[in-house]
């Protein structure tokens, strides 16, 4: 977290991948003003190439703005036909992103469109799987899509001694 703070503050204010970081974190510690103000930074932030998109899209997805990432992933386009088969991971994620918003705003003819590009593109992508399995229930989870793992949001620690107290 110290690291994060000393490259906004001192190095790179509006470094990407620290932005995205700086969100995570702010929503981990609760701390919801610092993420609603670092993830509208990050939305001010031009995307370059689909690396920038995905990251943006990430953060944007640790805050829970689902309506800023469709409407993101939406203005970039041009970025969306990558230049080699090295981006297709990034590209991938970028559909992923979109398609867990477009769940979570209850549009799932446009998740689907987005999981299913994302698969094509990298089928082993984390989560991927899961959530499509997840939206093809018929008896939907009242959770609906999720973009990160559980382990991203709680320590490794904390998950091992709830499942101890579940297994007791």
């Amino acid at each position: 977290v110290e690291k994060v703070e000393h490259v906004l503050e001192y190095i790179e204010p509006n470094n990407l991948q620290a932005l995205v970081h700086a969100i995570h974190f702010a929503v981990v510690f609760g701390e919801n003003e610092k993420a609603k103000q670092r993830a509208e930074r990050l939305g001010a932030q031009a995307a370059e190439s689909i690396q920038d998109l995905s990251m943006i899209l990430k953060g944007l997805s640790y805050w829970g703005d689902n309506k800023s990432v469709v409407e993101r992933f939406d203005q970039e386009t041009s970025l969306l036909l990558p230049e080699s088969e090295e981006c297709h991971q990034d590209l991938s994620q970028c559909f992923f992103y979109v398609g867990v918003a477009a769940a979570r705003l209850k549009d799932e003819k446009s998740a689907w469109s987005h999981f299913e590009r994302a698969q094509e593109l990298f089928p082993n992508l984390p989560e991927l799987a899961e959530n499509m399995d997840d939206l093809s229930n018929p008896l939907k989870s009242e959770e609906g899509s999720w973009a990160f793992p559980l382990h991203e949001w709680v320590s490794l620690r904390f998950e091992e001694r709830e499942l101890e107290a579940l297994a007791e």
